[in-house]
């Protein structure tokens, strides 16, 4: 990549912090389709390269405000935290056996059924 991809990946990834702080909304709903369209990443490349950027510094951030604020349960959060470390190990193994098309449909598939779901409910 040179410098001004760099830059433009840099750029939105800015956004998709704010984004992710504002909605709570995990990055990688905007990341993965943002490295797989606009620089040709194969989706596990994808995928891989947004899990190791989304370590534990980059959520601490936003959840010290949130924490900070009132809004974190803490026996939950760790709760989620020690499931999805078993989880995401899980997952990430299934996902190598797994062909990047079939894969990014089943993203694709996630995204669309969860959106629907948050944007009905919206109107309850």
């Amino acid at each position: 990549m040179d410098f001004i991809q760099i830059l433009y990946v840099f750029l939105f990834s800015i956004f998709v912090g704010v984004f992710s702080g504002l909605v709570g909304i995990g990055g990688a709903t905007f990341l993965i389709p943002f490295l797989v369209f606009l620089f040709g990443f194969d989706q596990k490349l994808a995928q891989g390269t947004t899990l190791l950027a989304f370590t534990f510094p980059t959520f601490l951030l936003g959840a010290i405000t949130y924490y900070k604020n009132g809004n974190v349960r803490l026996d939950i959060s760790v709760t989620i935290a020690i499931g999805m470390a078993f989880g995401a190990l899980l997952g990430a193994n299934i996902a190598q056996k797994i062909d990047s098309k079939i894969l990014a449909r089943i993203f694709g598939i996630v995204l669309v059924v969860l959106g629907a779901k948050v944007f009905v409910d919206s109107f309850r």
